[in-house]
């Protein structure tokens, strides 16, 4: 008799928590005005299918959006901004057809782009690859100095 009992309890214990952890599961965020700014900004600027990289401190934040990919379409756009977790503000935004965004360190993203059309001049193409941007220097750098380009 104890047993089933204690069996009885576990099970509604175990089912309570099932219940109400999927009740609440929204991003960890029943209302809008409960999210994070950065979220907000995002929802804002690129409505859906938005995704958030998080620099390896956790003091920024790229929040970016890619256009799908279709026949008309083959080469999609890519819209992104950089914020600032610490003093709540966006410190870079940039849009293009790009493959990849990625954190190289706490300060600089890597930005390889979709050349287009390329020229045989390697030092006409370096701006054409992409960029790095570095949030200390709020520039855009070259990925590599053109003389270690090199060619295959």
């Amino acid at each position: 008799m104890l047993k089933n009992k204690t069996h009885n309890v576990i099970a509604l214990f175990l089912i309570t928590i099932i219940f109400s952890s999927c009740s609440n599961y929204d991003n960890g965020y029943k209302t809008d005005s409960e999210k994070p700014s950065y979220m907000k900004i995002a929802k804002e600027k690129y409505h859906t299918n938005i995704n958030y990289l998080f620099a390896p401190d956790s003091l920024h934040i790229i929040c970016y959006k890619t256009e799908k990919k279709s026949i008309n379409n083959p080469t999609p756009q890519h819209r992104f901004f950089i914020y600032d977790l610490k003093n709540e503000k966006i410190n870079f935004e940039d849009k293009g057809r790009s493959d990849n965004i990625k954190w190289i360190n706490n300060n600089q993203i890597r930005v390889l782009t979709r050349p287009g059309i390329i020229s045989v001049d390697p030092k006409k193409n370096i701006k054409l690859l992409g960029y790095i941007y570095d949030i200390n220097q709020k520039k855009k750098l070259p990925l590599s100095k053109p003389g270690n380009i090199k060619l295959k």
